[in-house]
């Protein structure tokens, strides 16, 4: 994954959500070109490491929001990366620090559910008070990888209109039961796309699609051999099933 962030040196909403009130801006805003100093950038949240954004340089438009969360032994700016790589320059790619962990320095994993919900919220509500109305209102886009997918079908139960169409990366298929499908489906949550590189995940995906399915919700599968890291492999099958996601 560090090769995928260093690789992307060269390239370059939450109006929906709880969190925030704010309508959406007009689409024909008029707005300055959105600069920053990087493609990545750091951002404050408010009693949590900072977080990581993809931002879309030179934006002149409110931009949609994909937010990521990383894996056990991970860094957001990895996923920041890697994520730009699969969505393109227009979207924000919001990553999240997560918890520092002790026993790997400079790597990251999650605290509980209710934690990690907390600070996602919280990033979101930082994105758009720096960016205002370059962040799009409505629903947005949420990924996560390994335990970060098992945090993200947590955080889509409590509001699925709004994290209405998720990525699950070699994780979440044993937490997609029929009763949580049932309920992301219920709250009007779109799409979900589960994504397996290794063989721990290969053995449920078929089920976890076949409840998303069953429940109303349109879902799919890709598999890779390569396994577990979230480099270009696995980046190819998500980006060519990107637009398949974010459709209608």
């Amino acid at each position: 994954m560090r090769v995928v962030a260093a690789a992307l040196l060269a390239l370059l909403s939450t109006g929906g959500c709880k969190c925030s009130k704010d309508k959406a801006p007009s689409v024909d805003a008029g707005l300055a070109p959105l600069a920053e100093s990087s493609w990545l950038v750091p951002l404050d949240v408010p009693g949590f490491r900072p977080a990581s954004v993809a931002v879309p340089l030179g934006a002149v438009t409110p931009r949609p929001i994909v937010i990521a969360l990383h894996g056990s032994a991970d860094r957001a700016e990895w996923q920041c990366g890697a994520w730009r790589s699969i969505v393109g320059p227009h979207p924000f790619v919001l990553c999240p620090a997560g918890v520092e962990r002790r026993d790997l320095p400079g790597r990251s994993g999650w605290g509980t559910q209710e934690r990690t919900a907390a600070e996602l919220r919280k990033a979101l509500t930082a994105l758009k008070k720096k960016y205002g109305a370059h962040v799009a209102g409505g629903p947005v886009v949420l990924a996560g990888y390994g335990p970060g997918a098992s945090r993200a079908i947590a955080i889509a139960k409590q509001e699925p209109s709004f994290f209405a169409r998720l990525v699950l990366v070699n994780g979440g298929t044993r937490d997609w039961t029929a009763g949580n499908a049932a309920v992301f489906a219920h709250g009007k949550g779109k799409r979900v796309l589960f994504v397996c590189g290794m063989d721990a995940c290969r053995h449920d995906v078929d089920r976890a699609v076949m409840f998303a399915r069953h429940a109303g919700i349109v879902a799919d599968a890709v598999s890779t051999e390569t396994g577990a890291p979230l480099e270009r492999p696995l980046i190819r099958a998500i980006r060519g099933r990107y637009a398949w996601l974010v459709g209608p």
